[in-house]
C-alpha cells in the first residue's frame, strides 16, 4: 500500500517509507487523501493548516506545499498526482494505493459476500479489510480539522469490525474472537453491540459469569457516564444468559448477536446513496460531527437539510445516512413524506410501515394514529435508531416521528426552513458553484471530455442556474449521449421556451419536481407565481407584488412569504421594504410556461399595465428625488398606478441606489411595454430610466431602452415618443463622443418637436445641439443656441435644464475672456442646481465655478468649490465628475507649487478618464500635465503629453482647443531645439 491515513500517515516509495518534512506538508497530504481524487479547496486547507488565524500568506504557503509534495511524489515514483482544479487540488490516485479506498472496497466485497451466504469469503475480505487498520485515522497530527474528520472513519471500522465478529461467530470463531473483543470493549466501553458480542462469544465459550459480568460493567458505565439504561440489545442478551436460553448456543441457529437480537427485524430502509456530493463535502462532516458528537443531551438530536426543489437535499440526506450506518446499528428507518405534493404521507401510514420494519405483526399495530406514535416512540426507546423523512411538509408532520428518548437521530429534508424545530442543527444547501458543477459534470462525464470542452461547459452550467438536479439531468443525458457534444447540449437548452422539455431523463425531471412547489400554494399564491413571468428579471423589489396581484402591499408581501416558505423565490439581501428577493432562471421559466398556459385576454392585458404604469409612477418619482421635480425630460400620458406613500418613501430613501437595484428591471419593462403595444407607456419610462443610465454610464441599456422605444412610437406613429427618444438617443451618442452619428438623431428630434410645438422637447434638442458645437470649437453657434435653448427652459420652468445650460454657456464666455458675466451666469446656475438640490448638476456648476476662480487667481475660493465638487461627486459615483473635480484639484495644486500633489492627481484624474473612455476629459488633462511637465523643465514628458491631448483634439473635432494645445506643444518644441542645439 502506497498511501496509508488508517492510523498515522505513511508513504511508502518503491525504496522504503518516505518522510514528509514538515508537519503542514502532512496534513495537506492527509487531507488531500482523506478526499481522494476529489477536489478539496484551498480554503479547506489553509482551515486544516491554521484552525485560528491563518497568516495573510495562508494561500502562498498552501501552494508552496503543493509543489513540494509534487516534487516528493515524482521523487520517489509515488502513483499519485497533484492536479491543481479550482478551487483547489485534486490527488489523483488508484483505489489499490490507498488503504482508506481499499477498506472501502474489502467491506464491500464482505457485505456482498454475506448476502448471498459465502460466509469464508466474507470473513476473508473482513479479515483484509480490519487488517488494513493500524491505529487512530491520522494519529499525531494536531490539526483539529483532521482530528474531526478522524471521528467518522472509526465509525465505518467499528461497524466493519462488528460485521466481522458476526460473521465469525457464525462460523463457530466465537473462542478466536475473544481477546479482540475485549480489548474493542476496553477502547469503546458505550459501544453496546460490542458488548453485546463479547457477551455472547464467552457464553458460548462456557464463561457464563464472565459474560454477566461484561454486562454488569456496561451498564455502570452507561448510567454513570450518560444516564441511561443499556438498550434493547443487551438487556435481551442478558436475559437470555440468566435464563440459560437454548437459543444462544451456536447450534441453536440464532449463531451471531445480530441474530439472537433479533435482525430479521432490525430495518435496513435506506434507498441507494449516490457518492458524488459535488460541493457539499464540507458540509456532510459538519453534520456527520454533529451527530457523533457525544453532548449529554437528554433527547434525539435533529438535523435539517432545506432547500429549493432540485438542490440535492435527498442527496445529501442519503449519503449522511449511509455514512452513519455503522453508528445506528439498530436500525435506519426512511420515508418519502411527500410533503412538497397536494397530498402529504399520512403519519398513521408512515407509521405503520415503521413499526411492522421494527417488527410489529401486521395485526398487532393500533388503529389509532396517537397509539401509534405511542408504540413507535416504545419501540425505538433506548436504542440506536436513526430515522431519515425526506420532504416534510413543516414542523407538524415531523412532529408524529419525534422519538423521546436519547440515542436516535431525526434526519429531515424540507423545501421551507422547519425553524419552529427548536433545537435542530439548521443545514441549508442551494445551487452549486460553478466549480462544483463542473466537478460533478466531471464526475459524470469523465474529466477529459469535460477538459476537451470547458468553455461550453461553463456555460451549461449557466444554463441549468447551478442547480443540481438539472446538471444531473443534463450529465445523465451526454453521459447516455457519447455522440453528443457539450455545445449540442447547451444549443438546445438555449431557448428558454423548451428548456425545461430538455431538462428530462428517466425519473429525473426539473418541470414536475417545480410542479410540486407549487400544488402546495393556495391559489392565490399560485396566481402570483405565474405573474412574476412578466418581469423579465430574476431579482425584484417586494413592491412589484401589488401592482401585480392589483393588490395592497401587506396582502401582496403575505403572498410573497407563501413563496419564500415554498422556496419558489429567495430573499436576496436586505429587510423589510428594502428587501430584495430573487427566482432561479429555470423556476422564473416555469412560472413563464404556466403564465402562458393559464393567463391571456383583457386580464393578462390588464395586469401588464398595472405592472408598467407602477414603474412609470416610481421610476417617475425616483427622477423628481434627485433632479428636484420633472426636469431635463418630458413626459407622456400613460396611466401610472400610483402605490402607498410608505412604500415610496421606503423604497427611495435613496433614489439612485432603487435605480441601481431596479436596472435589470427597468430595462424588462421597457421590453414589456414594447412587446405589449405600450408605446406611450414604453417612451415614457425608457425617458425616466437616463437618470440611471446617464449617471452610472450603463449606455448599452440606455441604447436598448431607446431602440426598443423609438421603434414601438414609430410603428404606432407617435410622433412625440419619437422624438423624445430620438432626443435623447443624440445626446447619449454625444456622450459616446460619436459627434457625426448624433446631428441628424438631434436634427430629427429638434424638427419633430418644433412640428409639435413642444417647446420644452424642443429645448432639450436644441441643448445638445449647442454642446456639439461647443466640443467642436464652435463657440458663436454653441452660444446662440444656448441662449436659445435658455429661454424656452426658463418658460418651462427646467431649473436644472437652465443651471446646466447657463453653466456652459458661463464656460464660452470664460474661455472668450468675459468673466464678470461668467461670473453672473454661474451665479444664476448655482442658485438654481441649489434651489432643486440636483447633486449632479450642483457639482458640475462648482467646477465650473472653480475654473472661473482660479482664472481671477481666487486659488483659495477655486480649491473650495472644487474640493465641494468632489465631495458630492464620489457620494454619488459619478466617475466623470470625479476626474473633472480632481482634474480642477490638481490645477489648483499647481497654482499653489505643490508639483508632486499635482501630479498625483492629475494621474488618478487621467486614469479615470481613459478607464470610462472619456476623450475629451482624457484630452484636457493631458494639456494640464503638459503645462506642469513644462513648468517643471521637462520637455520631453510635456511634449509627449501636449501630443496625446492633440491626437484626442483632433479626433473630436474640437477645433479651438487643438489649435491651443497645437500652439504650446510648438512653443515647447521650439525650446526643446534650442536645448538640444545649446548642448552641442
Amino acid at each position: 500500500m502506497w498511501f496509508r491515513i488508517l492510523g498515522p500517515l505513511e508513504l511508502a516509495g518503491k525504496h522504503g517509507p518516505v518522510l514528509l518534512s514538515a508537519s503542514r506538508q502532512s496534513i495537506i497530504m492527509s487531507t488531500l487523501l482523506l478526499e481522494t481524487n476529489r477536489i478539496v479547496s484551498v480554503d479547506r486547507l489553509v482551515d486544516a493548516v491554521w484552525p485560528d488565524e491563518p497568516p495573510v500568506t495562508a494561500r502562498g504557503q498552501i501552494q508552496i506545499c503543493i509543489s513540494s509534495l509534487r516534487g516528493i511524489l515524482t521523487k520517489h515514483e509515488l502513483p499519485a498526482i497533484i492536479n491543481t482544479k479550482p478551487p483547489g487540488y485534486q490527488i489523483e490516485v488508484r483505489e489499490d494505493a490507498v488503504d482508506l479506498l481499499a477498506f472501502e472496497r474489502l467491506v464491500g466485497v464482505g457485505r456482498q459476500a454475506s448476502s448471498a451466504g459465502r460466509l469464508s469469503e466474507a470473513v476473508d475480505a473482513y479479515k483484509q479489510a480490519v487488517g488494513l487498520w493500524r491505529g487512530e485515522p491520522f494519529a499525531g497530527s494536531a490539526s483539529p480539522t483532521l482530528q474531526a474528520a478522524a471521528t467518522p472513519l472509526v465509525e465505518r471500522r467499528l461497524a466493519a469490525v462488528e460485521e466481522y465478529a458476526d460473521l465469525r461467530m457464525r462460523l463457530g470463531q466465537h473462542q478466536n474472537i475473544i481477546g479482540e473483543l475485549v480489548d474493542l470493549v476496553e477502547r469503546y466501553p458505550l459501544r453496546e453491540r460490542l458488548r453485546a458480542q463479547l457477551m455472547l462469544a464467552l457464553f458460548r465459550s462456557d464463561r457464563r459469569a464472565d459474560a454477566l459480568d461484561v454486562y454488569r460493567q456496561g451498564r455502570r458505565i452507561l448510567v454513570d457516564q450518560l444516564g441511561l439504561e443499556p438498550g434493547d440489545q443487551l438487556r435481551k442478551i442478558e436475559r437470555a444468559i440468566l435464563s440459560d436460553d437454548p437459543e444462544l448456543r451456536l447450534d441453536s441457529g440464532i449463531v451471531s448477536v445480530g441474530m439472537m437480537t433479533g435482525q430479521r427485524t432490525v430495518p435496513r430502509m435506506l434507498p441507494g446513496a449516490l457518492s458524488d456530493i459535488a460541493g457539499h463535502s464540507e458540509m456532510t462532516e459538519a453534520m456527520l460531527r454533529y451527530v457523533l458528537r457525544r453532548d449529554g443531551r437528554g433527547g434525539p438530536k435533529v438535523v435539517v437539510i432545506s432547500g429549493r426543489g432540485g438542490a440535492g437535499k435527498t442527496t445529501l440526506a442519503t449519503h449522511v445516512a449511509h455514512s452513519l450506518v455503522g453508528s445506528f446499528p439498530d436500525g435506519q428507518l426512511f420515508a418519502h413524506l411527500h410533503g412538497a405534493g397536494p397530498e402529504p404521507s399520512a403519519p398513521g401510514e408512515v407509521l405503520g410501515r415503521f413499526l411492522r420494519a421494527l417488527g410489529v405483526a401486521g395485526n398487532k399495530v393500533p388503529e389509532q394514529l396517537e397509539e401509534r406514535v405511542d408504540m413507535f416512540r416504545s419501540s425505538v426507546a433506548g436504542q440506536r435508531m436513526l430515522v431519515v423523512l425526506d420532504d416534510c411538509a413543516d414542523e407538524e408532520q415531523v412532529r408524529w416521528f419525534m422519538p423521546a428518548t436519547a440515542g436516535c437521530t431525526l434526519l429531515v429534508t424540507s423545501r421551507q426552513r422547519l425553524s419552529g424545530l427548536s433545537g435542530a442543527y439548521q443545514v441549508e444547501v442551494d445551487v452549486l458553484s460553478l466549480d462544483h458543477s463542473l466537478e460533478l459534470l466531471g464526475n459524470m462525464l469523465g474529466s477529459e471530455r469535460l477538459r476537451s470542452e470547458l468553455t461550453p461547459a461553463t456555460e451549461l452550467v449557466r444554463l441549468c442556474g447551478g442547480l443540481p438536479l438539472a446538471l444531473r439531468v443534463a450529465g445523465a443525458r451526454l453521459a447516455a449521449r457519447p455522440h453528443w457534444t457539450i455545445a449540442h447540449l447547451v444549443e438546445r437548452l438555449s431557448d428558454e421556451r423548451r428548456r425545461l422539455s430538455e431538462l428530462v431523463y428517466g425519473g429525473l425531471d426539473v418541470r414536475a419536481n417545480l410542479a410540486l412547489s407549487c400544488r402546495s400554494l393556495t391559489p392565490d399564491a399560485q396566481r402570483l407565481f405565474r405573474r412574476l413571468g412578466h418581469l423579465g428579471t430574476s431579482d425584484f423589489g417586494g413592491w412589484i407584488c401589488g401592482p401585480l396581484m392589483d393588490t395592497d402591499t401587506l396582502t401582496a408581501i403575505d403572498l410573497l412569504d407563501e413563496l419564500v416558505d415554498a422556496r419558489l423565490v429567495e430573499v436576496e439581501r436586505g429587510r423589510g421594504s428594502s428587501a430584495r428577493f430573487k427566482v432561479h432562471d429555470l423556476i422564473r421559466a416555469y412560472s413563464r410556461e404556466l403564465l402562458d398556459l393559464e393567463e391571456s385576454g383583457p386580464e393578462r392585458e390588464q395586469t401588464i399595465q398595472r405592472l408598467v404604469g407602477s414603474w412609470l409612477f416610481l421610476a417617475e418619482r425616483a427622477h423628481r428625488s434627485e433632479y428636484g421635480g420633472d426636469h431635463t425630460l418630458i413626459h407622456g400620458d400613460a396611466p401610472r398606478w400610483p402605490l402607498p406613500e410608505a412604500t415610496v418613501e421606503a423604497a427611495l430613501a435613496d433614489s439612485l441606489a432603487w435605480y441601481d437595484a431596479e436596472r435589470g428591471g427597468l430595462v424588462a419593462a421597457v421590453r414589456l411595454a414594447a412587446e405589449s403595444g405600450l408605446d406611450e407607456a414604453c417612451w415614457d419610462l425608457a425617458m425616466s430610466a437616463v437618470t440611471l443610465f446617464e449617471n452610472r454610464r450603463y449606455f448599452q441599456d440606455w441604447r436598448v431602452t431607446h431602440d426598443l422605444a423609438l421603434a414601438a412610437t414609430r410603428a404606432s406613429g407617435n410622433r412625440r415618443g419619437a422624438a423624445a427618444m430620438l432626443s435623447s438617443l443624440g445626446s447619449l451618442t454625444a456622450f459616446e463622443q460619436r459627434y457625426d452619428q448624433a446631428w441628424p438623431l438631434l436634427e430629427e428630434a429638434a424638427r419633430l418637436f418644433r412640428q409639435l410645438k413642444h417647446d420644452h422637447g424642443y429645448a432639450l434638442a436644441i441643448r445638445s445641439q449647442a454642446y456639439l458645437y461647443r466640443v467642436q470649437g464652435d463657440l458663436d453657434s454653441a452660444l446662440a443656441v444656448f441662449e436659445e435653448a435658455l429661454a424656452l427652459l426658463q418658460a418651462a420652468g427646467d431649473l436644472v435644464g437652465e443651471a446646466h445650460v447657463l453653466s456652459n454657456i458661463a464656460q464660452i464666455r470664460l474661455e472668450r475672456g468675459d468673466a464678470d458675466t461668467a461670473a453672473t451666469d454661474l451665479k444664476l446656475a448655482l442658485a438654481a442646481a441649489e434651489e432643486t438640490g440636483a447633486r449632479r448638476i450642483h457639482a458640475q456648476v462648482l467646477c465650473r465655478l472653480g475654473e472661473l476662480q482660479l482664472a481671477a487667481d481666487e486659488v483659495t475660493e477655486a480649491q473650495r468649490s472644487f474640493q465641494r465638487a468632489l465631495d458630492l461627486v464620489l457620494v454619488l459615483h459619478d466617475r466623470v465628475g470625479e476626474a473633472t473635480a480632481k482634474h480642477g484639484l490638481a490645477a489648483v495644486m499647481l497654482r499653489l507649487g505643490r508639483t508632486e500633489q499635482a501630479e498625483a492627481m492629475l494621474r488618478s484624474a487621467c486614469a479615470l478618464a481613459v478607464h470610462l473612455g472619456e476623450a475629451f476629459a482624457e484630452a484636457r488633462i493631458n494639456l494640464t500635465i503638459g503645462q506642469l511637465h513644462r513648468g517643471a523643465g521637462r520637455l520631453d514628458q510635456a511634449y509627449s503629453a501636449l501630443t496625446r491631448a492633440l491626437e484626442l483634439f483632433e479626433r473630436l473635432r474640437a477645433n479651438a482647443w487643438r489649435e491651443r494645445t497645437m500652439a504650446l506643444r510648438d512653443e515647447i518644441g521650439i525650446n526643446k531645439i534650442e536645448n538640444d542645439l545649446s548642448k552641442i
